[in-house]
């Protein structure tokens, strides 16, 4: 518990030293496991957070959570995306209507920049949790990158109702806004111009060509 309660507070060095005594003193439990191996993730020790949350699959093999773990430390390995995206398989497997799971292989699969993959993924995810934040900042984000700025913006600013205390998903509703707002310009620009064009011509003197 003050593991977890570390890691709440964004303190890993404490929630890895308090997870390690954890393992100490319950060696076959799969939780501190999972507990150190995000701890690990989070202080950049990744080979480690991955033996951890191998160890928490071996422990507990139908424990959804378990794969979570794994799933997230191979993808931080930036390397081998395929074992994340299984290791998602199989928490989706074991628990098909939690959000997180599904949350989990959206994220793998937008990092992959399978798209169609990841929205699925992350609309089933608000389906089951209509207030997940990290499912609604990955839509806009979806959103931001095929140019539709207004609705992620949207998303954005609904994540940040969810989330308020997380930074990232303000900025993100300031970078959509600032996008959109440029476009708009933009386009009023132009269209100015168009007008301005079209005046002129309409307004040009006409010449009178004879046959001689």
């Amino acid at each position: 518990m003050l593991a977890a309660a570390y890691l709440g507070m964004s303190w890993f060095q404490g929630a890895l030293t308090a997870a390690s005594r954890a393992i100490t003193l319950a060696p076959s439990d799969d939780w501190p496991y999972r507990l150190a191996s995000t701890a690990y993730r989070h202080l950049g020790n990744i080979r480690a957070a991955v033996d951890a949350a191998s160890e928490a699959c071996k422990l507990a093999p139908h424990e959804w959570r378990a794969y979570i773990s794994l799933a997230q430390a191979q993808l931080a390995t930036e390397i081998d995306f395929d074992a994340a995206e299984r290791a998602a398989a199989t928490a989706l497997r074991l628990a098909p209507l939690e959000p997180e799971a599904h949350f989990t292989a959206g994220h793998i699969s937008y990092t992959r920049e399978s798209w169609k993959a990841a929205r699925a993924h992350l609309e089933r995810a608000l389906s089951l949790d209509p207030t997940h934040s990290g499912a609604l900042n990955e839509l806009g984000l979806i959103r931001l990158h095929r140019g539709d700025h207004p609705r992620a913006a949207w998303h954005f600013i609904r994540a940040v109702r969810s989330a308020p205390d997380v930074s990232t998903y303000a900025r993100n509703v300031e970078v959509a806004i600032r996008r959109a707002m440029a476009l708009t310009l933009q386009a009023a620009y132009f269209a100015s111009m168009v007008l301005l064009l079209l005046t002129i011509a309409m307004n040009a003197p006409r010449r009178t060509v004879g046959i001689a």
